[in-house]
């Protein structure tokens, strides 16, 4: 019997998973038996040797659901990532952990509930900045976005935001869709393949193998480092910024990233095999591979 692999996406309304069919046919190449299986639908986890977490995109607003589920099903079975993986980098507040750590991260001003709005319109003031981007540290995507002019009506958003509980996070609006951007994903701790994109919609470039500067593999093994905590991931998504030349980080995604496996003719394979070895040793996968029907 093959090993059985739950691929977790989402049911209702969300956006459609790009990397389904062809990761589905990557895990097949490596002799899993995988299907698709929502993350809040009638499964029963145990009876899976992995539980593959892709595409819950719905799990935003229901946060803590999806949480608590991690933590069952890893109570049960092997879960990729770790529930407490999915539990920090669900906040964005990482992002300012990484900051702390070094790491080059996209400037951004950070406001807690009870900070005084007149010091955020200050440091908004003192870095030029004429319109700014405002959101929650709890979100995906787009989701509780808002682009305001001038430090003011900044400091107004955060404050809104921080009255319901928020952290929010201000950065300079230029940020957002404008400039190159480079995906950086990873699998089993490597990296896998890079993708240049416009925006936060997808790929408009060809994909980068082996021939990503070595300055560029050392910061993305650097940020993985720091940013795995620890702990073991199978998969994660590093989104670098092109700063005057100078890569910064706009995000590290470690719980439901588009992997972007159609832009790698060798990516889906490569996520199989990382798939492979995390459910058995590397010669027991291989023996697999030659004997077992």
């Amino acid at each position: 019997m093959h090993p059985r692999v739950a691929y977790v996406t989402h049911r209702g309304s969300a956006p459609p998973d790009p990397d389904i069919s062809v990761a589905l046919a990557g895990l097949e190449s490596a002799g899993l038996d995988a299907q698709t299986c929502a993350w809040d639908g009638h499964t029963e986890w145990d009876e899976f040797d992995l539980v593959l977490v892709r595409s819950p995109w719905d799990h935003a607003t229901r946060r803590q659901d999806f949480l608590r589920w991690a933590r069952r099903v890893e109570g049960v079975t092997r879960l990729a990532n770790s529930a407490v993986t999915f539990a920090r980098n669900t906040d964005r507040t990482y992002l300012r952990d990484l900051h702390g750590h070094g790491l080059p991260v996209v400037d951004t001003v950070w406001f807690e509930p009870g900070d005084d709005p007149d010091t955020l319109a200050s440091q908004i003031r003192a870095r030029g900045w004429q319109r700014c981007t405002v959101r929650p540290h709890v979100g995906t995507g787009g989701a509780g976005v808002e682009a305001v002019d001038g430090p003011e009506e900044a400091a107004v958003a955060a404050h809104d935001l921080a009255v319901h509980g928020a952290v929010a996070m201000v950065r300079n609006a230029s940020w957002s869709g404008h400039g190159r951007r480079l995906s950086v994903v990873m699998l089993g701790g490597r990296v896998s393949h890079a993708v240049l994109t416009s925006d936060d919609r997808g790929p408009t470039g060809a994909a980068v193998e082996t021939d990503l500067p070595e300055p560029l593999v050392d910061l993305a093994a650097s940020v993985h480092a720091v940013a795995a905590a620890g702990e073991e991931l199978l998969y994660a998504r590093i989104d670098l910024i092109d700063d005057e030349d100078q890569w910064v980080l706009g995000a590290f995604e470690a719980t439901d990233p588009c992997l972007f496996l159609e832009a790698s003719p060798d990516a889906a394979v490569r996520l199989g095999h990382t798939v492979r070895e995390w459910i058995m040793p590397e010669a027991q996968a291989a023996d697999f591979l030659v004997g077992s029907g």
